[in-house]
This record gives structure tokens, sequence and C-alpha cells, in this order.
């Protein structure tokens, strides 16, 4: 199905015309949700869009004809492709994509890369669920877990541990993270977001991870310094597959 797209501005009306994309999908499921990130302002004519759609990744630029594909090598699952978490840190692209972390960028000659970056964990039995996230530059990975998993550099992990990550590029190793200072972290997929605690008038916690657990139908904080965590509030089942989630309105007086 070739589908016209394009960004539109809620409050002027204004679009920004789009590559047009072929959706590919299984009739019996249906299309997938299609995720579009750009690199930058939508004006700057250096900005890059970052497409994820049906299990496959698309890189254009402003004036681009088409989509480029990225092709990542050696994937696991031929028929089911799964994308995690994405993000656009310091104008380029990260996404979890089937349990690997990957970097994603054009190269000098238009050409989609793929970097694969080692993953911090080795995890057995149920999956746990990864947030990328950026604080005081620098690019983070948070891992809530649901189930019994083994860690690399890590102590064995029980249900609800928490585990926080930065990125060292130079060395493409993630270090664990145990302090974050006076930050909070708001984990969501595609949108986590952090900010400093002194600011909101005692609101929330510092060093602490604050997440959506879908499973129990709880809002949940939980505490770097003392590995403890604890319920904010208990949520209705009627909400199902569609989870509460944070909303940061820049503009918003506390």
């Amino acid at each position: 199905m070739l589908k016209n797209l394009c960004l539109l501005n809620p409050f002027t009306r204004d679009r920004i015309k789009l590559p047009p994309h072929l959706i590919e999908f299984d009739s019996d499921e249906g299309p997938d949700m299609i995720r579009l990130l750009a690199s930058t302002s939508l004006l700057d004519p250096e900005c890059v869009f970052f497409l994820f759609e049906n299990g496959n990744l698309f890189i254009c630029r402003p004036g681009d004809k088409s989509w480029t594909k990225v092709v990542i090598n050696n994937t696991s699952h031929k028929h089911y492709r799964h994308c995690g978490d994405t993000i656009c840190f310091k104008g380029e692209f990260y996404a979890e994509y089937e349990c690997q972390i990957y970097h994603i960028k054009l190269n000098g000659s238009g050409v989609a890369e793929a970097i694969k970056l080692p993953v911090p964990y080795i995890a057995y039995g149920s999956a746990s669920d990864n947030y990328l996230v950026e604080l005081n530059g620098e690019l983070l990975l948070v891992q809530t877990l649901t189930g019994h998993r083994i860690l690399e550099n890590c102590s064995s992990a029980s249900a609800s541990d928490v585990h926080v990550f930065r990125l060292d590029w130079h060395r493409k190793l993630w270090i664990e993270v145990k302090n974050i200072g006076p930050a909070a972290i708001l984990l969501r997929n595609h949108g986590s977001t952090t900010l400093d605690v002194t600011n909101f008038g005692g609101y929330f916690k510092p060093n602490c991870i604050y997440y959506v657990d879908g499973y129990k139908q709880e809002v949940v904080v939980y505490n770097l310094e003392t590995n403890h965590s604890e319920t904010l509030h208990q949520f209705s089942s009627f909400w199902g597959n569609t989870l509460p989630d944070w909303l940061r309105v820049e503009s918003a007086k506390m």
C-alpha cells in the first residue's frame, strides 16, 4: 500500500512533505505502527528523518524522492523483527532492534549505516524493558527487569530491579551508573525525559527512576541509592494495553 506521508503542524496547519512510502503488512494482522523521528529542527536543511515501520528501518533527508532502507545484517528473526525504544541523540539515531542496540546514521556517501553497540546484559526468561534517554549530554540505557536474569558486570538481578548504564562511545561500552545526582528519569517508550528535581518543589525525588509497570498496573518509583521501589499509584485495569503516560509541558507552572 503506497502512502503519501507528511508532517503537520496542528497550530499553523503547515505541512512538510515526505517521500511516499510503500507499507507492507500481513493482511491478517494489518499494518504496524509507524514511528518517525527527526534529527534536528524540521526547518533545518540538514535535518534527517528516521522511520520505523513493520520491523523495517528507513532514513531520508528533506528533498529526497525516496526512503533509504537501513540494512542490518545477522538479524535473528527473519519473519518477526522487533524494534524497541528509539532516540535521537546529538543529531543521530539509536534504536533497540531485535534485543541489540544500534547506532544508525548516514555516512558521507549518503549510505545508511547501522553500527551494533555491545549490550550490557545477557537476558534469560521474560524480557526486560529497555529505555534510551539523554542526561547531561550523555546517552543512558535504563532497564526495568520484570523477571530473573543475569547481567554482565552486574550481580544477579531479581524482579523489579532497575539498572542504568551510560554509553562510553570511545570504548564502545555501556558503564553502569549508580547515581544520577539531583536528577529524576521519567521512562516511556520513544520519549523518556529527565528533570532536575530541585526545580519541582518536592514533587519528584532525586536519584530516582519513575516508570509505568504495565504488568502490575502501577506507577513505580525506584531509588538508585537504596535499590528499593515503591508504588505511587495503582491504576485501573480498564487501561488494557493502552497505559497512562508522561506528558511534558514546557510552559506549565507548578
